[in-house]
C-alpha cells in the first residue's frame, strides 16, 4: 500500500507539520497484522501449541505406566531369584499403577478435547432402501 509523500507534511505558518496521513502506530499495528496474523488466529495457534503438548505428554505418562505395567506382571511370572525390585517397591508400583490417577486425568482431558457429537455412540445405518 503505497503512500503519498505529499500527504505526511503540511503547513502550518512558517513551520512544516505532519499532515493527516497514516500514523507510526497505525503503519507498526498494520505490519504486525501482517506478519503475525490476528489475535483470534494466534490465541487459535497457541491452544493448538498447547493441545499438542498436552497430547504428547499423556503418551509419554501413557508409555511409563505400560512399561511399569509389565515389569510388574513379569515379577508375577518370573522365580524370586530373577526379581530385581524389592516389595516396597513393588507395592509403589501397585499404588501407581492402581490409584487411578493417570486415568482419571486421561478421561478428563479427552472428554473436554472431543467436541460433544462425538462422545455420542454411533447408530447403526438404516436400511431404507435395501430389501
Amino acid at each position: 500500500m503505497p503512500i503519498d509523500p505529499n500527504s505526511l507534511i503540511g503547513t502550518d505558518g512558517l513551520f512544516p507539520t505532519l499532515g493527516s496521513g497514516p500514523s507510526a502506530t497505525s503503519l507498526a499495528q498494520a505490519e504486525d497484522k501482517e506478519l503475525y496474523g490476528t489475535d483470534e488466529t494466534r490465541q487459535a495457534h497457541l491452544k493448538h501449541v498447547v493441545h499438542g503438548a498436552i497430547i504428547w505428554a499423556v503418551k509419554i505418562a501413557s508409555f511409563g505406566m505400560l512399561c511399569l505395567f509389565i515389569v510388574r506382571i513379569a515379577h508375577l511370572a518370573i522365580p524370586d531369584a530373577w526379581m530385581w525390585l524389592d516389595k516396597d517397591r513393588l507395592q509403589k508400583i501397585d499404588s501407581l499403577l492402581f490409584s487411578g490417577f493417570l486415568g482419571a486425568f486421561v478421561a478428563r482431558y479427552l472428554n473436554q478435547a472431543m467436541p460433544n457429537g462425538a462422545s455420542q455412540p454411533l447408530k447403526p445405518p438404516s436400511d431404507s432402501g435395501n430389501p
